[in-house]
């Protein structure tokens, strides 16, 4: 399957550097790009700069024993381009999202990574949950205290 896919994102790869826009494929809970070894086989199958990930470090919360940071994110960050920020955790066996910095995803020690290795990329506040303005103004509080956190490294 892999090899198929990696066809298939190829094509698209190509398609998108003729065009000279950049495609992401994101860590999915769920679904066949839950791990970061199948994200690197396609990436470096399709051996593009038009190629690149996508990281969700809240999507591999119950996923995989690894921590997203520094774990995962040690391995793909030469390939992230795009990131989704929200958070979550495990509660009675089930995955939940939850406020920014209130769940399992070192966000204080990913910020401060993204700046050390100086990412160009771009960083989209994904709340899933509770009333949609309200929510997302709580994301954007909290990530600022965060980033201001990282900073003092």
């Amino acid at each position: 399957a892999i090899e198929k896919i990696s066809n298939i994102y190829g094509e698209i790869a190509n398609k998108a550097e003729k065009e000279g826009i950049r495609i992401f494929i994101e860590n999915e809970r769920g679904t066949w790009v839950n791990s970061h070894e199948v994200l690197l086989k396609v990436i470096k199958n399709v051996n593009s700069d038009y190629l690149m990930i996508n990281w969700d470090p809240c999507n591999l919360i119950g996923e995989t024993k690894e921590k997203p940071f520094p774990d995962v994110y040690n391995k793909i960050k030469a390939h992230v381009g795009h990131m989704h920020l929200k958070d979550g955790k495990i509660i009675e066996n089930k995955f939940t999202n939850i406020m920014m910095g209130k769940g399992e995803v070192d966000w204080i020690g990913q910020f401060s990574a993204l700046r050390k290795n100086n990412y160009k990329g771009f960083c989209v506040l994904e709340p899933h949950f509770g009333d949609r303005v309200e929510s997302s103004r709580q994301h954007i509080f909290e990530t600022r205290k965060l980033i201001r956190i990282s900073n003092k490294d």
